[in-house]
């Protein structure tokens, strides 16, 4: 009898222990959290061509950065929901000529706060791919504008950008070990900033940068 009960607590205790690995290596799965930070390149773009090297323009070299949660959608490492909230700099640089001896260039430093809902499969346990919707919120506009001819710069602050700008985001991860990955994606804005200026001037980055989850 004695032999019977102790098989039993210890098939129950067994049972439980294995339950709670189980639970934690599904916590796991179920949510991880992080940060990330890397280079952005950006411009503004036409609705007509939609990339960031047309219009005479410049692309503004930034940084973006900050915390991001992946929440699993299967029992196992294959689709996840990943949300993010980071700040990045985005904008443009485009020159014209004044005169012969004069060239303009102007600086359009546009930062914002962008949310992006991500939907993000894997192909293997260290490739995945995601895509999704971004809401960006602006938090600075700022414009330097420099010239050839007399060595001055000048710098103001406007209104003339969307306070909320939409885009669609994809992009590659590639896990580097268990916790460190590197990454790139793109960033098409679905809808003009610029105030006044019709189907002009949609915000395109490129981004490509590291991160590390907890």
């Amino acid at each position: 009898m004695k032999l019977l009960n102790f098989i039993t607590t210890g098939t129950i205790a067994l049972l439980l222990t294995s339950g709670t690995l189980t639970a934690q290596t599904n916590n796991e799965r179920i949510s991880r959290f992080g940060v990330k930070a890397g280079y952005s390149h950006s411009s503004l773009t036409t609705s007509s061509k939609k990339n960031v090297w047309n219009n005479d323009h410049d692309a503004r070299s930034g940084f973006y950065g900050g915390l991001f949660g992946e929440f699993s959608l299967t029992p196992e490492k294959g689709f996840s929901l990943q949300v993010e909230a980071l700040y990045s700099q985005q904008g443009d640089s485009y020159k014209y000529d004044l005169n012969p001896t004069n060239t303009i260039t102007t600086e359009a430093k546009l930062d914002y706060i962008n949310v992006p809902v991500l939907a993000k499969i894997y192909v293997t346990n260290w490739l995945a791919f995601y895509g999704g919707p971004t809401v960006g919120f602006k938090i600075k506009e700022e414009y330097d504008v420099k010239s050839s001819d007399s060595n001055y710069t000048i710098s103001t602050e406007d209104d003339q950008v969307q306070t909320v700008d939409v885009a669609l985001t994809g992009g590659v991860t590639i896990d580097v070990g268990n916790r460190f990955f590197i990454e790139g994606r793109y960033n098409h804005g679905i809808k003009p900033v610029v105030r006044g200026m019709g189907n002009n001037n949609n915000n395109s980055t490129i981004q490509a940068g590291i991160g590390f989850k907890f």
